[in-house]
């Protein structure tokens, strides 16, 4: 090998100093490489799982919150419609109360109104009585006898009670 130019003490040495690079480099620079690599590829799991564990939880409180929602607005409707019932449950005791009352002071008024046609009505029973009375004793008071006055008198008073009954009536 000497006639072509290749000094094989030289390859030898070169084929050494290769490996002892390769050694080297290997331990130096390669294994805390792949160290970091791995280190960098754990931490990026992590990350992911971390992300996937967030994401999970942020799923459920999303999830929670419209349960929620869904439970807060069904519970307004109700509240909502129970103040309607209660409402018109009010107001008909109020239209209720005030018919009642109304009907009441009708009742009451045609009660007074009866009580004073009855009470006008006596009134003039007794007005007339007296001015029959007094007109009987003024045309009879000459020709009468005071028995006769009295009889007439009496039987004039029933006629005229008589009278206002079936007018009362």
């Amino acid at each position: 090998m000497e006639k072509l130019g290749i000094d094989s003490f030289l390859i030898a040495v070169q084929i050494i100093n290769f490996g002892l690079l390769l050694y080297v480099l290997k331990r130096v620079l390669y294994k805390p490489v792949l160290k970091a690599i791995a280190a960098r590829q754990k931490k990026i799991a992590a990350i992911d799982k971390e992300k996937q564990k967030f994401e999970k939880q942020k799923e459920e409180f999303e999830k929670k919150t419209q349960k929620l929602l869904r439970a807060m607005r069904k519970e307004k409707q109700e509240i909502v419609e129970e103040a309607k019932k209660e409402a018109t449950t009010q107001r008909k005791k109020t239209l209720e109360k005030a018919n009642y009352q109304a009907k009441e002071i009708i009742k009451k008024a045609k009660l007074q109104v009866e009580k004073e046609k009855l009470e006008a009505l006596k009134q003039v029973n007794q007005k007339s009585s007296k001015l029959a009375i007094v007109i009987v004793e003024k045309m009879m008071g000459d020709i009468l006898s005071k028995s006769a006055k009295k009889k007439s008198v009496q039987l004039a008073i029933k006629q005229l009670e008589r009278l206002s009954k079936e007018n009362g009536n």
